[in-house]
């Protein structure tokens, strides 16, 4: 229906022909409940009874069912002008595209976008003449939601200016903005987490933002788009595949991944913040590392070639394959057994330093465990149990061999 009021006259033009909601409601309802071959004493799921206008458009798009069922969305067009309909209520009317991007869980909230490319703006209906638009995500190339809260207390938005840069933003309910990362070249959501601290659960996301300038930004933000943490790779190249590894408990520490170059030359790198642990075309291997990232054992590998790497320092680079690894939880000991072929190396890593045990004929087994590393070992025909232990009294670690 369209009603225009001019110089005290209404004109009421109501459309009888076309797509009507109640249709579009059946149509949702059978998407989400399929026919199916049913047995004669299953009765097929009734249509939810909610009220729908009695109106008719060109098309109808993006209709949607509340998870209660109680409530219904969708999109209507007649003569170019659009109608974001809840229910059997215009919630917005404009000549433009619209589309649902975020609801909560009655769809009592709706956020949705307007416009086409180069004038795409973000809203958020609360009921009829009841619409806040966010005047800091106006006049955008495109809008796109990385993620809601069930509740839309919390909408993450990355917008796209008409240059081709980019945004994150935070917006609450009341559609208030907080820009957590702007004018990017090309940024987005690496992961989200909740951390347990002592007055409760936290919301931490990190953000990954890239510039021809700057190179690669990592942001550690809260719920509402506040940053807690920074961390920039100055080097500028075009890294890409991105991915967080693991975090320290304060989120002061991240361990991340990325890769460069093309698919035939991809190059792998394994960062902590902005320092660079390992830089190879084969895939770098986290072995361990405590909880607050202080103690990194990693181990990079190809078919002849082997190099382990503690926090950042090659410790061992040998023309040998890594035949296993054993690190207790903490990374205070740790033990690898390199094959040479015709003969293996065990190196072991302590508080006290590292070293090695040569010329191993076998390793039936080896382990590392708190204040120990232990082996089975045969050396010049003989079998030996290895024993690698710390004496505070000494500058290296003690080494105890046993024949068999």
């Amino acid at each position: 229906m369209i009603e225009i009021r001019k110089d005290g006259i209404v004109i009421t033009d109501i459309r009888r022909s076309g797509h009507s909601p109640a249709d579009a409601l059946i149509e949702a309802w059978g998407k989400l409940h399929p026919p199916k071959r049913r047995l004669l004493f299953k009765k097929s799921l009734p249509l939810p009874e909610i009220a729908t206008p009695d109106l008719r458009f060109d098309a109808i798009s993006y209709p949607q069912i509340s998870p209660d069922q109680d409530h219904f969305i969708c999109v209507g067009y007649d003569e170019q002008q659009g109608y974001l309909l809840r229910d059997d209520q215009i919630l917005y009317r404009a000549p433009k595209r619209i589309k649902p991007v975020a609801t909560n869980g009655d769809f009592s909230k709706v956020a949705f976008t307007s416009g086409i490319q180069d004038d795409v703006s973000l809203h958020i209906a609360s009921g009829p003449d009841q619409v806040v638009t966010l005047a800091e995500l106006e006049k955008s190339r495109e809008l796109e939601v990385l993620d809601a809260a069930s509740n839309l207390e919390r909408i993450i938005v990355r917008q796209e200016y008409l240059d081709g840069t980019q945004s994150v933003h935070f917006v609450n309910d009341l559609g208030q903005v907080k820009t957590a990362v702007e004018r990017a070249d090309e940024v987005g959501v690496l992961t989200h987490y909740s951390r347990d601290y002592e007055k409760g659960w936290y919301d931490r996301w990190i953000l990954a933002s890239t510039t021809s300038e700057s190179g690669t930004r990592l942001n550690v933000v809260d719920g509402s788009g506040e940053g807690i943490n920074q961390v920039l790779f100055g080097e500028v190249l075009p890294i890409k595949d991105i991915e967080v590894v693991k975090r320290s408990p304060d989120d002061m520490l991240i361990l991340w991944k990325a890769t460069s170059g093309e698919q035939t030359e991809r190059i792998h790198h394994l960062f902590l913040n902005d320092q660079l642990l390992a830089k190879s075309p084969n895939r770098p291997r986290l072995v361990g590392s405590n909880d607050d990232l202080s103690r990194i054992l990693i181990t990079v590998s190809s078919e002849k070639e082997s190099t382990i790497i503690f926090n950042g320092q090659t410790i061992e680079q040998a023309q040998a394959t890594i035949e296993g690894t054993s690190v207790n939880d903490d990374v205070t000991f740790a033990a690898l057994v390199l094959n040479y072929g015709h003969t293996r190396n065990l190196l072991y890593l302590t508080p006290k330093g590292c070293g090695k045990l040569s010329r191993l004929a076998y390793v039936w087994a080896f382990g590392a465990e708190d204040n120990l590393i232990w082996a089975k070992v045969d050396r010049g025909g003989a079998n030996r149990d290895i024993s690698i232990t710390v004496d505070t009294n000494q500058q290296t670690p003690k080494v105890t061999e046993t024949a068999a």
